[in-house]
This record gives C-alpha cells, structure tokens and sequence, in this order.
C-alpha cells in the first residue's frame, strides 16, 4: 500500500508540474497532417472500445485531462458546450490521465454534477504516448480518416467567436 502511495504521489507531482494555465491558446491547424493509429479506448468499467467505432462524426476532439488540472476542469464544460452545438460533426473523446480513475473521476462526476460525460482512461499512459501528449490539458482534432489537423496544449476558450469560426468552417 505504501508503494502504491508512493508511485501516485510521484505521478502527481509529474503530472502537476506538466499542467499549462495559460490564459488561452490558439486554435491552430497543422500545415502537414500527422497519421494516427487507431488504439483502444478504456472505459471507467475497463470495457473496452476501439477509436473507429465513433467513426458517425467527421472529427474526433481528443482532451486529455486529471480532476487535479485546474485548466482541464475549467475547459470540460466548453467541450461539452462544443459537441452540443454542432451536434455529430464532433465528437469528444475526454482521456483522463488519473492514476485510480474508477473512483477518483466517479466521485470528481458526481461532485461536479456532470450527468452526461463519459470518459476514458490511459492509466498505463499507451494513448499519451503514442500521441505524445506530455502536457495537460492537450486537446488533438482528429479527421475521422484518422488524421490530426490541430493540437493545442493547455486551457484553450472553446466558446470564443474564433473558435466557434474555425469549427463551423471544418
């Protein structure tokens, strides 16, 4: 038990150190699209389901974030706000990077009374590094051909009149 204490207080201070509050950062699409391997989403029960079985929405939003992250909990509603407002043209892939999701997030849910949030978890950190994702929150907009056409690091105001242009123009 004091080994496992040990290692989650040493990923905290990890994790917390590689947190980015910045105020806002720019929306932004790459000028050559990367490829992304499909990989397997984990959900808080441990099911499992692969990236291209949401393949009904033309971009995946990938937001990688802990209930420690103060600018990952800040952003979470506006994601949420996004995937409403242009309905199945994104969809929000939330990866939460807490080292016992199962209760840790359960209870941040129920604290934060986020009813209709689904998460996915990358506790043995496979999704984090094979996008290489080594700050929080990371947001990455996938195509759903797999491609990545943007990635932001850092607390990003999703609901900005840019933001909301650039998305409607996808």
């Amino acid at each position: 038990m004091f080994l496992l204490n040990l290692i989650t207080f040493v990923l905290l201070i990890l994790f917390h150190s590689t947190t980015n509050s910045k105020d806002s950062n720019e929306l932004t699409f790459h000028n050559t699209i990367k490829e992304v391997e499909s990989f397997q989403l984990i959900d808080l029960e441990k099911k499992k389901i692969d990236l291209k079985k949401f393949k009904k929405s033309d971009f995946f939003i990938l937001n990688f974030w802990a209930t420690w992250c103060t600018p990952c909990i800040k952003e979470i509603p506006d994601l949420l706000k996004v995937e409403q407002k242009f309905n199945n043209k994104f969809k929000i892939i939330f990866i939460s990077m807490d080292s016992n999701p199962k209760e840790t997030v359960s209870k941040f849910l129920k604290k934060r009374k986020f009813n209709k949030f689904k998460t996915y978890t990358d506790t043995d950190f496979s999704i984090s590094k094979k996008l290489n994702v080594r700050i929080m929150p990371t947001t990455i907009i996938i195509n759903k051909n797999l491609k990545e056409i943007s990635r932001i690091t850092g607390y990003h105001n999703w609901l900005s009149p840019e933001t909301i242009n650039l998305l409607e123009n996808l």
